[in-house]
This record gives structure tokens, C-alpha cells and sequence, in this order.
């Protein structure tokens, strides 16, 4: 509606919505341009923040220059802070991206074909860096639940708790190509659970991420990161 998520209009109707909805949001200015700060329940890495009154405000757009910011001075009844917790992923029309298919090495026959939604991924691409359990936690979409779980339920089936975890350890740790952050995307991103089906590469914690959200669904055990 507004051209772009970062224009002034947009600024001002994001903090009209989420004021309306209870969050803790600021507006502040820089040279022309509105800036919407918003105050997090959870630590948000790698973006930068103003203290208020002993609260973290985080700015989550681009650009931000090194000029002052000018701070509007209001707050709102009973406001809360965001939190960045996902018990279940936004519905969005479907977009099919080409479908990934990634073997065991050491159990060829274990295979996992997916294809998830590309605007679900646009969606996750946008998520502020934080903690990884959050990650963990959010599970998988139910779309590619149903692609994935019906055969690995069948694979793990029958076999003992320590083959079960190394049949699907060994998937994950060998079934997609490795590279960093800094080299596939140059900043660090966790990923969800659906997204190594999506991207060319993946890392330790996605992998580790995606590992614990089977073993806990799968496997019904507890799970560290």
C-alpha cells in the first residue's frame, strides 16, 4: 500500500498498528525519515537499539546512519513488549519452490523429499537474529510436516532409540552441503526448521536446529542445544 516497508507512511501505520495491538513501540526521527523502534521479551543480535527509560528498543530496518535520532516522547497504557516466540508460522498463498531431496550417506535408502513455500521463506528471511532454541522451538511448518514425517516415522520404526537418533543424525549431517553464513548470505542467519530445504547451504546450528525439532517430534525425547 505504502511502496515501500520503510517509508514514512509505512513507518507511521506500523506504529499505529502495533501501538493498537499493545506492543511497546517508539517513533523516532532521523533527517526526514521516520524510524520505528520496537521493544523485544527476548535478546535481538546484530541490530541496533536505544535505551529508554531502561527498556531495549530495537530498530529492525536498514540504513541507519550515524546522525542524532530525534525520539517522539509518548507511551501507551499497559503496553507489552514483542516476543519473538513462534507457536505456529502465518498462512500465505501457496508458492512452490522446486523441490529438495536429501539422502543419508551412511543409509542411502533414507531419503526426505520437501518443497516448501516461498513466501513462507520470504517471511523467515526477515526474522531478527536471536536465540537459537526460539529456532528449535518454532518446529517445522505443518506443509512440510506431512511431506517428512510420514516416511521418516516409517524409517525409524522398529529400530532401537540409538539407531533411530543416528539414522536421522546422519541425514541431516550429510544431506545437504555445508558453507557458512558469511559465505552464503555475508551476515549471520539461523535458520527454521523448513528453510535448509530451501537454500543451497546450511551450518552447524542450522543443522543442529533442524536435528532437535526431529528427534523431540519423532523420537519424543528431550533435546539440548
Amino acid at each position: 500500500y505504502f511502496g515501500n516497508t520503510e517509508s514514512n507512511e509505512a513507518v507511521m501505520f506500523q506504529m499505529y498498528a502495533l501501538s493498537q495491538l499493545g506492543y511497546k513501540v517508539r517513533l523516532g526521527k532521523q533527517s526526514d525519515r521516520l524510524i520505528n523502534l520496537l521493544a523485544f521479551q527476548e535478546k535481538v543480535f546484530a541490530k541496533p537499539y536505544l535505551e529508554i527509560d531502561g527498556t531495549e528498543f530495537y530498530f529492525l530496518g536498514s540504513n541507519l546512519t550515524d546522525e542524532g535520532i530525534q525520539l517522539c516522547d509518548f507511551s501507551f497504557p499497559e503496553e507489552k513488549r514483542a516476543s519473538l516466540q513462534v507457536d505456529r508460522f502465518p498462512q500465505f498463498p501457496a508458492s512452490p519452490a522446486p523441490q529438495k531431496v536429501i539422502r543419508s550417506k551412511a543409509f542411502p535408502q533414507v531419503t526426505a523429499s520437501v518443497i516448501v513455500n516461498n513466501n513462507l521463506m520470504e517471511f523467515m528471511d526477515t526474522y531478527p537474529c536471536c536465540s537459537w532454541e526460539l529456532f528449535a522451538e518454532a518446529s517445522l511448518s505443518k506443509e512440510v510436516k506431512a511431506q517428512l514425517y510420514p516416511n521418516l516415522k516409517k524409517t525409524i520404526a522398529g529400530r532401537s532409540e540409538k539407531e533411530a537418533a543416528n539414522i536421522l543424525l546422519n541425514l541431516i549431517q550429510t544431506g545437504f552441503e555445508y558453507k557458512t553464513d558469511g559465505d552464503q548470505f555475508g551476515r549471520e542467519k539461523t535458520f527454521f526448521g523448513d528453510e535448509p530445504f530451501f537454500y543451497p547451504y546450511c551450518d552447524c546450528e542450522d543443522r543442529s536446529v533442524l536435528y532437535a525439532i526431529l528427534v523431540k517430534d519423532l523420537m519424543n525425547l528431550d533435546v539440548v542445544l
